[in-house]
């Protein structure tokens, strides 16, 4: 049997994505009820979730993307150069941060990211951004260097395919 975690699935499109009304008709058309699998769920939440216990998300301090609007454009600890490509990051202070990108526009976008080194507790000199392999949603594995222009798919309405953002660690 299949444990839920006690921590908020995280993703790349708001705190809702690891709904289990997205991809439903899928789901149930291929005869898979109450089965979480790859071969059933087009979302799969497993890796999100190993991935949030590897990184100890608990332990993480999530700054969304909707802080600029509440508190300004300094609140942010990560952000990005395209207004449709919004940043939430979940900072543990000194130790490292996961970068949730989501792409808000119709097309990919490239962007690069601003970094309050600061509010991250991290030196610009040693810190290094890469991205954790992912089944779902689909991430292949890379590192970038920290002013690298990253392309960020948009996503595909209804697709179970759909990229609509990137994963990133920063450590």
């Amino acid at each position: 049997m299949l444990r839920y975690p006690t921590m908020t699935p995280m993703h790349v499109r708001g705190l809702a994505h690891a709904s289990t009304n997205r991809w439903q008709a899928i789901s149930h058309a291929a005869g898979c009820t109450h089965n979480i699998s790859a071969a059933c769920d087009p979302f799969d939440p497993r890796d999100i979730w190993s991935l949030q216990r590897s990184f100890g998300i608990e332990a993480s301090r999530m700054v969304g993307w909707w802080a600029e609007v509440e508190e300004g454009l300094a609140s942010l600890p990560v952000r990005s150069s395209d207004d449709a490509v919004k940043v939430t990051s979940y900072v543990r202070k000194g130790h490292a941060t996961l970068v949730v990108l989501a792409n808000f526009g119709t097309r990919s976008a490239e962007v690069t990211l601003t970094y309050d080194w600061a509010a991250l507790g991290l030196s610009a000199a040693t810190a290094k951004l890469s991205a954790p392999p992912l089944r779902v949603p689909p991430q292949p594995a890379g590192h970038w260097p920290l002013q690298a222009k990253l392309t960020v798919p948009a996503p595909t309405k209804g697709a179970p395919t759909s990229r609509d953002g990137l994963i990133l660690l920063l450590q």
